[in-house]
């Protein structure tokens, strides 16, 4: 029996995602000075300006100003044609000091380590596909990515930083069988003729990525609203912590309502997300199950959660309740033990709002215990 899995991916110039990675560049400057501090703020995009709000415990020592600025530079944000100048924008932050009841709350236990700084309910998944990650959320970030390789490399003339990438892959049996439609938008100059754009990403986008996938059958659809040259914040309002499914898993299985962007490690939002990565895969690289889902839940202030479960999907011969107890053998979902077993207090936020926090070889989380 068939079935249809589709995922999404924004380019890094899309106003939500530029969001995410300003937040987490000004985290990370915020790590690199005080590995203690407690950060949990936000961005706004739109048009020439940038507005930063939330919870910092300290003043910066650096200018937030001047971090946003390089980082829509880093981005590609340097022409007004793709809609922001990043050397122009203005810059405007509203920064509070945290609740000094959550401060106690959270440092209570001193003598067990750091308590999760806030409440939330975390899911953690793994596939047996390549990189542990569904086929169409795989294919759309290697989407994205080549086609920033592509435009820093000037391989195609003229396209801008702005866009989305959509993959709907074909199931048979629950295995994965071929990518049935790609659909792409992405931002470009004015003078760029759309067929002559439309061959160049097929043969040096679409098809490096996607071979082995592809079959006659297969549509690849390229800005079908037709030309697609205002974009970014010229266009449209950006926000943070809008595009989880692109974070996470891609539609394939649940995800926290809480974000990911702009918050220190001990807000357990995006932490708990890693462990509880690390914990689904575990059981899938251990041929334990086919695929799994690991939901961790913890309240602000306790160490400990206070609930985790998993979720074979009917693939695995194990009971549930002896994968739990494996998995608390083999793994400390303590917050600080978290927190120092992923070496999670060092500046490595915007790296992953850029480049993604799964399917990569090079993170803690992403590897064998």
């Amino acid at each position: 029996m068939s079935n249809f899995v589709s995922s999404q991916v924004v380019l890094e110039g899309h106003p939500d995602r530029v969001c995410d990675i300003l937040v987490d560049a000004v985290l990370d400057q915020y790590i690199c000075e005080d590995s203690a501090v407690s950060v949990d703020i936000g961005a706004m995009l739109t048009k020439d300006k940038v507005i930063l709000a939330g919870e910092v415990s300290s003043k910066p020592k650096f200018s937030v100003n001047e971090i946003v600025r390089d980082t829509l530079k880093l981005v590609g944000y340097t022409r007004e044609e793709y809609g922001l100048d990043g050397y122009k924008v203005n810059v405007e932050t509203y920064f509070k000091k945290q609740s000094q009841d959550i401060i106690r709350g959270v440092s209570a236990n001193k003598d067990k380590g750091q308590g999760a700084g806030d409440i939330a309910t975390v899911y953690g998944f793994a596939i047996n596909e390549e990189n542990y990650i569904p086929l169409s959320l795989n294919i759309a970030w290697k989407i994205a990515q080549r086609i920033k390789e592509v435009r820093l490399a000037e391989i195609i003339d003229g396209i801008g930083i702005d866009g989305k990438v959509q993959v709907i892959a074909e199931y048979e049996d629950d295995n994965p069988k071929r990518v049935d439609t790609i659909v792409l938008a992405i931002q470009h100059l004015a003078e760029v003729d759309e067929e002559w754009l439309r061959m160049e990403i097929i043969q040096n986008i679409i098809n490096p990525v996607c071979k082995g996938y592809l079959d006659a059958n297969s549509k690849i659809l390229i800005n079908t609203a037709g030309r697609f040259n205002l974009g970014g914040p010229l266009v449209e309002l950006g926000m943070s912590g809008h595009k989880m499914e692109m974070y996470t898993y891609g539609g394939f299985s649940r995800f926290g309502e809480n974000t990911f962007s702009g918050k220190d490690p001990f807000k357990i939002d995006r932490t708990g997300s890693l462990i509880a990565r690390k914990a689904a895969r575990y059981i899938v690289e251990q041929g334990m199950a086919e695929k799994c889902e690991v939901m961790i839940s913890y309240s602000i202030g306790l160490i400990e959660p206070i609930l985790i479960d998993v979720d074979t999907y009917e693939t695995s011969s194990y009971e549930k309740n002896e994968l739990i107890n494996m998995l608390y053998e083999n793994f400390s979902f303590n917050t600080s033990d978290i927190v120092e077993d992923l070496d999670l207090l060092r500046p490595i936020y915007a790296d992953l709002s850029i480049n993604g926090h799964f399917g990569r070889d090079d993170l803690l989380w992403e590897s064998m215990i």
